[in-house]
């Protein structure tokens, strides 16, 4: 370790005791950390940030519900503080919520511990780490601001059709182009041409960057279908003849 480097606390927060006890070997293995604390609940997790204020908290998001909610606390009360998540299995979706949600680094459990150890460096060289390689420069830029997950521009402004607005939530969602093509009643082929149209127009060159690009600038949302004026009409309930009320029978002899 260089001299001048100062040691930092890290912070693990998972609920199962063994999980902490084994990140808690690795992470002492890494000169550059020093006091390492240990939450086995949310809430004890946000105390000890207050506490410790750690240069590096690891939150298992596998057995948290919720964990996105201190992440995009942290995100805002505590920048200094640079995350790993880990979660069941690392896929668009996944990634993009939690590094949109202030996350630095996105692992699976169940990585090799190398993993995690270059995760750790990554990230607290002020980089950004996603399955078992660091983000590109790209994905970086729109991450390096707390604010970056509430950004919003009109979807229009990026010159975005109805049709790739719909495409880019799905694969937000974590759908595969055959899920996609059979969500909208389109080809593989078609969803395959929107998505070439939807690389150049916000400059992305993979699925995982377009979706922390859309969930950084709220593209992410599910567009609401409008209504069929026709389809209005045909919903309107029609009363039947036979259930229309008849006039009360005049007794002609009566009176």
């Amino acid at each position: 370790m260089n001299g001048t480097t100062k040691p930092r606390c890290a912070l693990i927060a998972a609920r199962e005791p063994l999980v902490c006890f084994g990140i808690r070997k690795l992470l002492e293995t890494q000169a550059c950390l020093d006091l390492i604390a240990e939450a086995t609940s949310l809430s004890e997790a946000n105390t000890l940030v207050e506490k410790f204020k750690p240069a590096l908290l690891v939150l298992d998001l596998t057995t948290f519900e919720g964990g996105l909610h201190i992440l995009r606390h942290l995100m805002f009360s505590r920048p200094e503080t640079r995350t790993i998540a880990i979660v069941p299995s690392v896929d668009n979706s996944r990634t993009s919520r939690a590094l949109a949600s202030g996350a630095s680094g996105v692992i699976a459990r169940g990585s090799p511990t190398q993993i995690l150890l270059d995760c750790v460096r990554t990230v607290l060289a002020g980089h950004y780490w996603s399955g078992e390689e660091p983000l590109r420069a790209f994905a970086e830029d729109n991450l390096q601001s707390p604010v970056a997950a509430h950004r919003t521009r009109e979807p229009n402004s990026y010159g975005l059709t109805p049709r790739e607005l719909d495409v880019i939530a799905a694969i937000v969602d974590g759908r595969s182009n055959r899920d996609v093509g059979k969500k909208f009643s389109i080809t593989e082929r078609t969803v395959k041409h929107h998505l070439t149209n939807i690389y150049q127009k916000l400059d992305v060159s993979s699925r995982l960057e377009l979706a922390v690009f859309a969930m950084s600038h709220g593209l992410g949302k599910r567009r609401k279908e409008p209504s069929s004026p026709v389809q209005s009409i045909r919903e309107k309930p029609r009363l039947d003849k036979r259930e229309c009320p008849r006039p009360p029978l005049v007794d002609e002899k009566a009176g």
